[in-house]
């Protein structure tokens, strides 16, 4: 079985190998690929990338290398595009376990709303810089979230499950509120 996303992902990787110079090279964050809803950033780029099993698929591999290659070749560019995105990820994050908080319910929104958790861990990883100003924050709110949830089943459908282990993505195993 293949997770529901799974060729919107591969569409948005085309789709961004085809852009990502052109991204770069701009001043936006968030770059409008043609005929997807999903916008080009370095974490639903990174999002998607890690989602879609890229050795299944030829064509995914040749492009994600190219993808590979231009970032090595653009790391500042891509860095700063890195730093714009994380504190949005970040204050998506915050609203997110603020919400739940506040209505001390947890309903079917929150396994897409922790995405933005999920994408804030996947851009630090890409920073070699110092990243605690963004991880302080970050584990505040997780802890919260620990203390107002139950740990339990994975959030996403099984096919993911490999993709995101529990000792890197504890939020993606809840079951409810306490």
């Amino acid at each position: 079985m293949d997770y529901k996303g799974k060729e919107e992902d591969r569409q948005f990787i085309l789709s961004s190998g085809i852009e990502l110079d052109q991204y770069l090279n701009s001043g936006t964050l968030m770059w409008r690929l043609s005929g997807l809803r999903i916008p080009l950033s370095p974490g639903n780029l990174l999002f998607a990338l890690k989602r879609f099993p890229v050795d299944t698929d030829p064509k995914i591999s040749e492009i994600s290398s190219g993808i590979s290659q231009l970032i090595a070749g653009r790391r500042q560019a891509w860095w700063r595009k890195i730093e714009q995105e994380i504190p949005m990820r970040v204050n998506q994050w915050k609203a997110t376990v603020e919400e739940l908080q506040e209505n001390g319910s947890f309903d079917r929104t929150f396994s897409y709303a922790v995405r933005a958790r999920v994408v804030a861990a996947l851009l630090i990883d890409q920073l070699d810089t110092n990243v605690t100003r963004y991880t302080r924050s970050l584990e505040i709110f997780d802890e919260l979230l620990k203390n107002l949830t139950k740990q339990g089943e994975f959030l996403w459908e099984s096919d993911l499950l490999q993709v995101f282990p529990q000792a890197q993505f504890p939020y993606l195993y809840l079951t409810g509120v306490k």
